[in-house]
């Protein structure tokens, strides 16, 4: 039987970011930011995306993956100066403290022009005799992202519950024995109107017998709770995400002889807060819709109209807006017309 992961390109996650083509997140920025949300990345809850990337990592790729990429931050009563001195011995190439001598620490504390004060053997005690650990931390998490003790612990705690939870352990468990092949990170490649676009899908779940595929994607949150979950939906535009990637793996699984008939299936997300702790599962079945989704005054627009707004941009090197005159004057309610037009009628500024 052919395994589903065939479907997939099998690169690393580097080269999956830098592959040229267009991901769901340039179209979600576009869509929040504009034209500036091509080239200037959403910081907006950037310890949440953080947060997110240490639990999806620990239920997706496993305790060895999470520790080669991440490690928790030390308590040190060292002052910046003592942190700089340090940092600049591990940049030099030192790997072992016992390596450093004082004449390459007073010739760094010379160049840095510090504690010209204090006699010669005052100085390079100050960073021989009390820099140890904090070198040693730093040797260590070379290539590593740091994070905070409070977050790490966080990660860890959640998705302990994640997997031990009785409503998403069946999502994380790869060795369950119910017949259902579960793949992690998958890569897919896929075109809309000769437009290169790529997704990775946090798990695909395959029933061989039922001849039924799922996409599942595990969000989470710093703050507030699982049932706030559509608010969420909204504002990052998931919707984009189910659709774009839900129609990259159709493409893929159309062309493939063995997959082109298996149904898929609406697209799932496991939903926790870092701080409430309380997963639960939330479901999107409109993955084929082409159309707007109409809720209230809003209207959640497809990733077709966008996506070729986007390409538009890159291929023409635009550095504004079509819309504005560099040469003439600009008309300010044109702009605020351009920049609002997604704005709810009945809101008020």
């Amino acid at each position: 039987m052919k395994k589903f992961d065939e479907l997939s390109e099998h690169i690393t996650e580097d080269e999956y970011r830098n592959n040229g083509r267009f991901h769901y997140s340039d179209i979600a920025g576009y869509l929040r930011n504009g034209f500036s949300g091509l080239t200037k990345k959403d910081k907006e809850d950037s310890d949440s995306i953080m947060f997110g990337s240490l639990v999806d990592c620990l239920v997706t790729q496993g305790r060895d993956e999470f520790d080669k990429r991440y490690t928790p931050s030390i308590v040190s009563d060292l002052s910046d100066n003592q942190k700089s001195v340090t940092k600049a011995l591990v940049e030099l190439g030192y790997e072992s403290f016992d390596e450093v001598n004082g004449s390459v620490v007073i010739d760094l504390l010379d160049e840095m022009d510090l504690y010209r004060k204090f006699r010669p053997e005052t100085r390079i005690l100050k960073i021989l005799g009390e820099c140890g650990d904090y070198f040693k931390f730093l040797v260590d998490s070379k290539g590593k992202i740091v994070v905070s003790q409070d977050m790490y612990n966080d990660a860890l705690d959640l998705a302990d519950i994640l997997v031990g939870s009785k409503n998403t352990s069946t999502f994380f468990d790869s060795g369950l024995n119910d017949g259902l092949d579960r793949y992690f990170q998958l890569k897919f490649n896929g075109t809309y109107n000769n437009i290169p676009i790529t997704c990775m899908v946090d798990e695909t779940i395959v029933d061989h017998e039922n001849r039924k595929v799922w996409l599942v994607d595990l969000k989470t949150t710093s703050s507030g709770y699982e049932y706030e979950f559509p608010k969420s939906f909204v504002k990052w535009r998931y919707d984009i995400q189910c659709r774009m990637y839900s129609y990259i793996v159709r493409q893929v699984m159309d062309s493939d002889s063995f997959y082109k008939d298996y149904e898929l299936c609406g697209f799932i997300f496991v939903y926790a807060s870092r701080t409430n702790k309380t997963p639960l599962i939330w479901t999107f079945d409109n993955i084929a819709d082409r159309d707007p989704i109409e809720i209230g005054n809003m209207s959640l627009s497809d990733f077709t109209e966008p996506l070729k707004e986007i390409r538009d941009i890159v291929e023409k090197k635009l550095v504004m807006p079509e819309w504005i005159s560099i040469d003439g004057a600009n008309d300010i309610i044109f702009g605020l017309n351009k920049f609002y037009k997604n704005e709810n009628k009945d809101k008020t500024i």
